[in-house]
């Protein structure tokens, strides 16, 4: 009986199909490793009929095919295509004769749990290949599982590459006479830092510290850098009173000098100013801007 080949075109014993999972992680597991258990199902050979689907005694040699298992010129590869009658098996069983176990299919599912070890450092969309563990059909290598990492949100650190960023809120009493603060790792370490006696922040400035970033994956004992940005909170308007106001303007610095202009000159005009939003830009065109009210923005 002429049946599908066991080898391809190559010389290689034909492969049964890979499978593929997302296995959703947590930053925490990226950086400190982790070993996950993983539920999949995968196609195996019927145990009732050894994978051929019904009685061997009972199986036909297909007609469309001439039990080839494939469609086209029988030594030009490309110009084949499968056979969709018997499935490319060259041979297949009336449905009265099919197996009642797999329904003359030759597999049946099984559920299985596998071990997967998520080691430090690993990128997002990463690939783990469990070799040998996807679909085992008959006559075929067994497949394998392609696991793709897949990282979670992390609501404090942000992760590019090898680095890791994280946002620091502070006032503006910090931000000019020094800050000192703490953070707990993904290691539930505590980190404390703390800025030097003079040295200003401004917004967005950005501090490093070399090697408590993540680990590297190919050297995990070595580690990349953690960054951590500023973000400078400016008081209320009306924080202070008027006094109040003069005392800090003597403490931090000198007004800036103006220009000594008459102000009741005709070609001298006093406006006050009015808070922006982006959406000005989008009246302009209609004759408004400084905000929805037209008369916003006006001269004394």
């Amino acid at each position: 009986m002429i049946n599908e080949p066991l080898f391809s075109h190559s010389g290689q014993r034909k492969r049964s199909e890979d499978t593929r999972h997302r296995l959703k992680v947590s930053l925490e597991d990226l950086y400190n490793g982790k070993e996950c258990k993983l539920k999949i199902d995968r196609k195996i050979a019927c145990n009732e009929c050894e994978g051929i689907g019904g009685d061997p005694q009972c199986q036909k040699r297909c007609r469309d095919c001439r039990g080839l298992g494939f469609i086209g010129h029988p030594f030009i590869p490309p110009m084949q295509t499968i056979c969709e009658r018997c499935s490319g098996k060259g041979l297949f069983f009336s449905q009265e004769d099919w197996c009642p176990l797999c329904a003359g299919n030759g597999v049946t599912e099984e559920t299985k749990i596998v071990k997967v070890v998520i080691r430090k450092g690993m990128a997002n969309k990463q690939k783990i290949t469990l070799k040998g563990e996807g679909n085992r059909e008959m006559d075929k290598e067994a497949g394998d599982v392609v696991v793709i990492v897949d990282q979670k949100p992390n609501d404090r650190f942000k992760r590019i590459g090898n680095d890791l960023f994280y946002s620091q809120d502070i006032s503006i009493t910090e931000a000019l006479c020094g800050f000192a603060g703490d953070l707990q790792h993904l290691d539930g370490r505590h980190i404390r830092f703390a800025t030097k006696p003079g040295d200003v922040l401004t917004p967005e400035a950005v501090k490093g510290v070399r090697g408590e970033g993540m680990p590297i994956y190919s050297s995990p004992h070595e580690r990349g850098n953690l960054y951590i940005e500023f973000n400078v909170k400016f008081p209320e308007n009306n924080f202070l009173p008027e006094e109040g106001l003069k005392q800090l303007e003597t403490i931090l610095c000198q007004k800036r000098e103006q220009m000594d202009i008459n102000l009741m000159d005709e070609n001298v005009e006093v406006v006050d100013l009015q808070d922006y939003s982006d959406d000005d830009n989008n009246n302009e065109s209609h004759g408004s801007g400084c905000g929805q009210n037209p008369n916003s923005c006006h001269t004394h």
